[in-house]
Formats: structure tokens, sequence, C-alpha cells
């Protein structure tokens, strides 16, 4: 009898990461953007593995709503019963797998399979069998569920859902850590739970899911990719706020300040979630600056100043980004292969916001954000030039991440300190490439066990 052939790993965790803080080496192989069965070993081991972000609470304010997505290569469905709760389970009928939300949003009492009638409410149980009383079944099916598979692990933090198909994840609580203050600050723009605006913007690119988290959490390219932005503001800005206090219309850009100039940092918070902020050169210009008062008297001038006086772009690891400038939105990533992704971005607006300060929000969110915007299109053009790059094989290893080493603190600052946000690592400057390791970290730390075998 043959000897069983032991399994090997599939690749030594040195060979694609190397992580020295000691003398500040920090490499990423090209081929963690490249490389098919890495692509594959990531929907299983973070997308299936790990808490990912799902949608927000504001997309299924009702009883009986519901809202497709992806957890890695498994269609879920998430949705509200008539009890208020969110409930979330696998997009596949019980009886024979096919698809029983087949739009992204929706309400129905009960989900009916198209394929043969079998019936669903709305948490996911089976309430009726097509002409079960003619079925003729075994016993055994009788004693089975019939039910939707739940996502085993399901919580809410603030409005936003998340979900783990690892039963053994730890808590969200534990897995938010200090990024759970960061997106305090979004939230707390409003007295009540933001709401997400009708419609979304959604675009593709020819390249690898890692470029976006890179690139929403990067202020070191800011300049250059988006150097026509950045001319439109200071020729711009002070000609809008004259009309705009001329006429009392819409003041639409960040401001004409030299953004570089401002204060800025960020902050690691451990598990993949990093911050990157900066000061606004004019915060009048928020749709949020009218409620600054209160929010002072709510949670304090620290606080306040957090959440009217900065901008942030804030990386939930691995697929959401959630990002407060000008407009608020949820940016989520969405992987497809190895060299495609999907990206689907919501605006978020206050329920106090007025006529104006709400078409404030869309158009500045259009501006930007949407993928007729001003940035996006740079973006996406950079992202299919990273990837037609990343083909060339001759070049190992990835050399970007240095940036600010010097500058590292280790845990937060007076900033932070202030507002009671813990922080594992810190630094003073968004432009520093240093605060990308977090993530890397994180890919290695979940990746490591199967590479190793």
């Amino acid at each position: 009898m043959n000897k069983p052939v032991e399994a090997q790993p599939f690749l030594n965790p040195s060979d694609l990461v190397v992580d020295r803080p000691d003398d500040g080496t920090f490499l990423v192989s090209r081929r963690l953007f490249n490389e098919a069965e890495l692509f594959e070993l990531e929907m299983k081991y973070i997308f299936e593995g790990t808490w990912i972000f799902l949608c927000h609470e504001g997309q299924i304010p009702n009883p009986g709503d519901f809202f497709t997505t992806e957890m890695g290569r498994q269609p879920v469905v998430i949705s509200r019963g008539k009890d208020g709760k969110v409930h979330g389970f696998v997009n596949a009928c019980a009886h024979r797998g096919a698809t029983l939300c087949r739009t992204r949003k929706g309400n129905q009492q009960f989900l009916t399979c198209p394929y043969h009638g079998w019936v669903y409410d709305s948490t996911g149980k089976n309430v009726d069998i097509k002409d079960h009383a003619t079925g003729a079944y075994p016993p055994v099916f009788e004693q089975q569920s019939h039910d939707l598979k739940a996502i085993p692990r399901l919580e809410t933090y603030r409005g936003l859902v998340f979900g783990s198909l690892n039963p053994d994840v730890p808590t969200l609580a534990e897995h938010l850590g200090g990024a759970a203050k960061a997106i305090d600050f979004v939230m707390d723009q409003s007295e009540h739970p933001l709401e997400v605006l009708r419609g979304w913007s959604t675009y593709t690119h020819r390249g690898n899911w890692k470029l976006q988290p890179e690139n929403g959490i990067d202020g070191y390219h800011f300049t250059a990719v988006h150097a026509n932005y950045v001319g439109i503001m200071k020729r711009e800005a002070e000609r809008r706020a004259q009309k705009a206090a001329a006429t009392g219309g819409v003041q639409r850009s960040f401001g004409g300040d030299d953004l570089l100039k401002l204060k800025s940092g960020w902050y690691d918070y451990g598990h993949g979630h990093t911050l990157m902020w900066g000061s606004f050169g004019q915060p009048q210009n928020r749709p949020v600056w009218s409620r600054r008062e209160q929010i002072a008297e709510r949670h304090g001038a620290a606080h306040a100043e957090w959440v009217v006086g900065r901008l942030r772009n804030l990386l939930i690891f691995p697929n959401l980004l959630l990002m407060d400038h000008a407009a608020t939105q949820i940016r989520v990533i969405k992987p497809v292969s190895v060299d495609f992704t999907k990206v689907e971005s919501y605006a978020l607006a206050a329920r106090e916001d007025g006529p104006d300060v709400r078409t404030r929000r869309i158009r500045q969110f259009e501006d930007f954000y949407n993928a007729t915007g001003l940035a996006t299109p740079d973006d996406l053009a950079t992202f299919e030039a990273c990837h037609d790059g990343l083909q060339g094989q001759l070049v190992p290893w990835q050399l970007g991440y240095d940036r600010g080493f010097s500058q590292v603190r280790v845990g937060g600052d007076d900033e932070s300190a202030a507002v009671g946000m813990e922080a594992q690592m810190s630094g003073p400057d968004f432009q520093d490439e240093v605060l990308l390791h977090g993530q890397y970290r994180e890919w290695l730390r979940l990746m490591s066990p199967v590479l190793t075998g």
C-alpha cells in the first residue's frame, strides 16, 4: 500500500511579505497581485474567514426589506424581520440551490423560490413546501431542517452590518478595536442614524482588489494622480465662495487651501484597520458645519473637531472604506478575480439636512467620488496602469511602503488621547506610506496557517 503524500505548504509566508520593523524592511511580493491560486485562498481565508462589511441598516429600514451581496464566493441576503431585527442567510434555496433574491434590494414578506415554489419568511425560516402533503417524503426528510443557512456571525455597529462565515471569529467589538471610535466620528454628524441616499455608484477595473484598500488610505498619491482636481480647487475656490456668499448657492469644493500644509496624520488600529486624516481648510463648506455646536455639547469640543473639522479615510479591512470629506460615503470592495475588481459606493446623509444641505452632499459626492467625478476616473486609470506594470515578473517586490518610517509612533498621540481613541501605531503625516503595513500584516496573519500547511 502506498504511503499517503503529506500536504505541502503552498508558499513560505516570508516569500510573500517581509516585515522587519527593527531595520525598517517591509516588502510585499508582487505575486499577491497576480497569482490566481493566492486569490482563491484569499476568498476562503479572508473574505470567508473573518469579519467583512455587508450593508448599512439604512438599506433595509423596514420589515421585509432585503439586500443582496456576497461574502467571498457565497451569495447572501441581509433582511429585516417583522421583529425589526437584522438577519442574514445564504441566498440559495435549501431545496435545489436556486437563488431566491435576484435583485439588489427589495421588500418581500415571504421569499418564494422561483424554481419549485418553496417559501421562506424574512428570517430564513421555511414556512411552506409546495405540495408537501402529496410529496410522499421519507421520515428522514421530515426530521431535517429546511430553513435557509444562516450566516454564522452577524453583528451591527452604528448602523454598519458585518458578518462572518467563520463562527470562531472574535466579537465585532474586539475586531474593530480603536477603529470603532473613528466610525463614531462619521456617525455622530447626526443625532439619528445616518441615511443611505437612493442610488449608488458602481464601477469595475482591471487589477487586484488589494489596490483599492491601499489607495483608499494613501495620501501620497493625491497631488500627482489628482493634479487636475488640485488645480481646479486653487483656481475656483475663491470664485465659488464669492458666488455662494452672494447668492446663497451651493459651495462644492473641498476648499482652496493647500491640503499638504494642513495638520494631518494616521492611526493603525490592528486587524488591518487604518485611518488617514487631515484638517479641513474650509470646514464651513461641510454639510455638518451648522451642527458643530450641538455636537460639541453632546460629545465635547475635541470630539466635535474630529467630526466637523477633519477629513477622514477609514479602512475596515478587508472590504470597507468609510470616507468623510466634503461628502460622506461607504465604499465597498468586491473582488471578482485575481485581476478584476468591482466597487460600489453609497452616499450617506443626516436626517436633519435641509434641501440645500442635502443637495450639497449629493453634488459634492458627484464632483469627486462618483464614477464620472473628478477623482475616480484618475484612480481607475492608475489601478489599471499598476495592474499592467505588476505583470513584470523580473521585479519581485513592491518597494512602496517606507515613507514615514522614522516618524512612526508606538500607540496613539495627543490627538487620539484627547478623544479616548486607542491605536497600536500612529504617524504625523497622511502622506506616510508606513500606514499601509497594517493591512498586509493582517493579510499575513489570516493567510499564514494555510500557507505554512
